[in-house]
């Protein structure tokens, strides 16, 4: 053990000695450190300002109606708990087409359209899953 603290001790300062060996074991030291903390700065809230961005909102999906006669649209569900958000600028266009040509246009940035079968892969998943969960 007294070898390596010799040898520390000595690598330590022939460093000290040497101006330009110290500079560039400090410059690497530090620099990460920097670019971490402008990074860190940059990204701290990442959601501050987009309530500006405009995302299209639009549903193909009619529903389904369950063998106790109760009507389900997981698309109109969703749609409603975006309404409520406002972290983001869901808009609510009245057809996919006019999603879809907003997002041409340059009016949204993205839109999101639930196809006509998104009630049903949702049920049908959903009971997959718990079916998978019983075994």
């Amino acid at each position: 053990m007294r070898t390596i603290l010799s040898i520390f001790r000595n690598d330590i300062g022939s460093v000290c000695r040497r101006f330009f060996a110290l500079a560039i074991i400090v410059a690497i030291s530090i620099l990460p450190a920097l670019y971490a903390w402008v990074n860190i700065y940059a990204n701290g809230n990442p959601y501050a300002n987009t309530g500006e961005i405009q995302i299209a909102v639009a549903s193909l999906d009619p529903g389904l109606d369950l063998e106790d006669g109760t009507h389900i649209n997981m698309a109109e569900e969703v749609s409603e708990d975006l309404r409520t958000s406002d972290k983001i600028g869901w808009q609510f266009p009245d057809s996919a087409k006019e999603a879809v040509e907003g997002v041409e246009s340059g009016k949204y940035y993205a839109a999101v359209i639930f196809e006509d079968n998104f009630t049903y892969n949702f049920i049908t998943s959903s009971r997959l899953c718990s079916m998978t969960r019983r075994r």
